[in-house]
């Protein structure tokens, strides 16, 4: 019925999202327009109470105005509570339509039809009151539509079920009555008898729509169904109260009537879903089967007691729909269960996947508190191949996918009947043992890994490969499947570190992969993302010293992370999760912001310091990165020469032609570019010749050994030779003792940096650490960002000059 129709209208269109000043101005006028028609519907109903109303007399102020006004109002609150963008508008307008319709019919009525003596029938007025059914009808169907793209045809005719024994049982009570007081014209019976018929036919198109919603229809839909079961009662009550002779003018039935077209006309403007619980699968299965069994019953009843022919034809109807109810449920199972089936399984392979795993185990692994029965316990185990990438990458991902089917077969063919090998996903297997020990499992694993290293041939070659195997025993290991897969993933992975093909999961195999040491990293992780974010990092401050004269001519900017729990923290223990969160761009910003705060707090002090700061891949992909930077150097009123910017040959891992367009925009801005950690990779060499370089700063593995080792102290002289040729400004990181400091000043070496100079400490420490000696810089020519370090003074007594500065 209403499914077929609601298959045949096109879905509604949704409109565009209207102004916010528009809907803002609609809402102004719509709300005090709302208040002042419920208060004449109020108004009225006030009027039905005993106490006002003395006598059941017609009134004409109460029954001729008020109440017409009362259902006027209605018809107006449906059209004033349409929302302008609401793509459900068209709906609505025709429930309003309907509603103008009930208000029309009962003022022509009121006024003119209940004046004559006696009264005609039909009339206008029930040309109007029948006009609301078809208005009603049709806007319940577009509603439908609006919301039900496609539904199962089951669905379908669980609706029309419903609906049918809902009008089977409803005709068999409200129809004799009715039928029993029909006389007059034929068109006097024929109208008679529409009044119940429509509101039959009515009422079960509402049951059908809500079945289509699976008995969760959406609140616009609830509250029509009411305001419309509403009139269906009212109206029923109305067909016996006349068969009776039993109506008066404003009584309940009037005040019901406005009632029911109040609720109607709310319907209108509700979108949102309340929060309802979902009616449980048991009852929307039993409502179309209890309409079976009323249809049923009504045929059974017809012979005993004859019952209106429309509730035969309609019970019959009903159980004609109960049987294609079954057919439909028996020609739709068949799809479902192949559906499932393939859900199920591996398409590549044709095992179980990750879904029909979790579904089996969970038999097997009935969760923690259940006990296993048996001296034995189910084991997994976790297989994934080595090197199966280099044979994708290699040789294509035909001849990887099917390498997956040979070793699929092999290891299906080395397990018995009752043991359960999936494919969890790309080179991964899972096996599940259901019965088996240590030492059994273990065997299993053995068998496995040599089916899986005999050679497979895949375009011409014998192509080899092997697996790691983690295991986990049920209950030692966990007690339901996700806690038995983590703690197998956990094994494999370290078999695969330690290349001994399989291993048995221990809390010492764990190691920090264990479950705790995991979330303790999530957790950490989370706090460390909300720190970058929030910019709760931490900035110290390592002194750069002049090897001449003991002046701190620099700074280099170091992130720290003062941790609430682990105090502070230094970067090697939280940088790496930095990179591999992608935290690292975001991080950088926070950490240039704070050290350039940093060299305004100096400058302000009159120590115009330059401060290094280290930039990373991510930033220096970032071509707005230039302007940000002469925009931050701006605001602080800094000079370009007071920043160095420290890189490594990282940077050759992004890309290389953003990143030296950044240098070179720096470059060109007056920011200093250094090399950190140089010597330590394998282009060092050509960095000098084709990036914009002021400074080179040797990595500490060269410094540390050169009062020791005579090589390591030639390369670091060449080197000092070789800058100095090209007029860069060398840096030696990692001096950390006397003999250190002297022997670089002995090469020519201008700079140093380590503990032997000054360790990182925030600026407050800083400043007072500044100012304990007079700096010995240019400061006229660090303020127009010409600082040269061979502006600064000599000293012939380098070790006193140093001992002194940085003790």
């Amino acid at each position: 019925m209403i499914a077929a129709i609601v298959a045949l209208i096109p879905k509604t269109v949704r409109p565009l999202p209207p102004d916010p000043n528009e809907a803002r101005a609609s809402r102004q006028w719509r709300r005090p327009a709302q208040f002042a028609l419920l208060s004449i519907i109020a108004t009225f109903l006030c009027t039905t109470l005993p106490p006002i109303r003395g006598d059941r007399d017609y009134s004409w102020w109460i029954d001729g105005i008020w109440q017409n006004l009362a259902l006027g109002a209605a018809a107006a609150l449906c059209l004033v509570r349409i929302r302008p963008c609401s793509p459900d508008r068209r709906v609505w307008q025709l429930v309003a339509a309907a509603l103008a319709c009930q208000a029309l019919a009962n003022t022509y009525w009121s006024w003119f039809v209940h004046q004559i003596v006696p009264e005609p029938f039909p009339t206008v007025a029930d040309a109007l009151w029948l006009a609301f059914y078809p208005c009603v009808f049709l806007a319940t169907v577009l509603l439908v539509r609006s919301r039900v793209a496609q539904f199962p045809l089951s669905v379908g005719l669980d609706g029309l079920l419903v609906g049918l024994g809902t009008a089977s049982v409803t005709s068999a009570l409200v129809l004799p009555p009715v039928l029993s007081g029909l006389s007059g014209s034929v068109a006097a019976m024929a109208t008679n008898l529409s009044y119940p018929m429509l509101d039959i036919l009515l009422l079960a198109t509402i049951l059908a729509a809500c079945a289509l919603f699976r008995w969760h229809p959406p609140p616009g839909l609830l509250w029509l169904g009411l305001g419309l079961a509403m009139t269906q009662v009212l109206d029923s009550a109305y067909a016996i109260q006349v068969a009776e002779d039993s109506y008066w003018s404003g009584g309940f039935l009037d005040a019901g009537w406005v009632v029911a077209a109040t609720v109607t006309a709310l319907a209108a403007g509700r979108h949102r879903r309340p929060s309802i619980a979902r009616v449980p699968r048991a009852v929307s299965l039993a409502l179309p089967i209890l309409a079976t069994y009323l249809g049923l019953f009504i045929l059974i009843l017809d012979d005993y007691i004859k019952v209106t022919p429309a509730a035969t034809y309609f019970a019959l109807a009903t159980v004609l729909a109960s049987m294609g109810r079954i057919l439909a449920a028996y020609w739709e199972s068949g799809p479902s269960g192949e559906h499932a089936y393939l859900a199920r399984t591996d398409d590549l392979t044709g095992l179980p996947n990750r879904r029909g795993f979790y579904a089996r185990a969970g038999l097997l692994l009935p969760g923690k508190g259940h006990g296993v029965s048996g001296l034995r316990s189910p084991a997994l185990l976790l297989l994934d191949l080595d090197h199966f990438k280099d044979v994708n990458d290699s040789l294509g991902h035909a001849a990887g996918d099917k390498l997956l089917c040979v070793i699929a077969a092999r290891l299906n063919a080395s397990l018995r009947d009752e043991d359960l090998l999936v494919r969890l996903g790309g080179d991964e297997f899972a096996v599940l043992l259901p019965d088996a020990d240590v030492a059994g499992a273990t065997q299993v694993a053995i068998r496995l890994c040599t089916v899986v290293e005999e050679p497979v041939p895949l375009e011409g070659l014998r192509v080899q490969v092997a697996g790691s195997i983690g295991i986990a025993i049920s209950p030692t290991h966990g007690h339901d499947v996700g806690t038995m897969l983590r703690h197998a993933d956990i094994a494999m992975y370290r078999a695969k570190r330690q290349q001994v093909g399989y291993l048995l999961y221990t809390p010492e195999v764990a190691g920090d992969g264990s479950l705790e040491t995991t979330r303790a990293g999530m957790r950490l992780l989370d706090q460390l993302r909300t720190a970058v974010v929030k910019r709760e990092l931490c900035v110290h401050y390592q002194p750069k010293v002049d090897m001449r004269s003991g002046a701190i001519v620099g700074v280099e900017a170091l992130v720290r992370w003062d941790h609430p729990e682990r105090g502070l923290m230094a970067p090697e223990h939280f940088l790496p999760t930095v990179q591999q969160n992608g935290l690292m761009h975001a991080m950088t910003m926070a950490v240039l912001d704070q050290a350039l705060d940093g060299a305004a707090h100096l400058r302000e002090r009159g120590f115009p310091l330059p401060v290094a700061v280290n930039l990373f891949p991510p930033s220096l992909e970032d071509l707005d990165l230039p302007l940000r930077i002469a925009d931050a150097l701006s605001r602080r009123d800094l000079s370009p020469g007071l920043l160095v910017v420290e890189i490594t040959e990282d940077f050759l891992l992004g890309n290389l032609i953003r990143a030296l367009k950044v240098l070179d925009d720096l470059h060109a801005l007056g920011v200093r570019i250094a090399i950190d950690d140089f010597g330590t990779g394998y282009s060092a060499l050509s960095y000098l010749r084709e990036l914009p370089i002021d400074e080179v700063k040797l990595d500490r593995s060269f410094i540390a050994p050169i009062t020791a080792d005579l090589r390591a102290a030639a390369i670091v002289r060449t080197v000092i030779n070789l800058a100095d040729t090209l007029g860069l400004t060398v840096v030696a990181e990692g001096v950390e003792n006397h003999e250190t400091a002297v022997a670089l000043a002995s090469y020519g070496c201008t700079v140093a940096q380590g503990y032997f100079c000054g360790r990182p400490m925030p600026i407050a420490e800083l400043l007072e650490y500044v100012a304990a000696a007079p700096a010995m810089l240019s400061v006229d020519a660090a303020r127009e960002g010409r600082l040269d370090y061979a502006d600064i003074l000599g000293c012939d007594d380098l070790e006193a000059r140093l001992i002194g500065r940085v003790r």
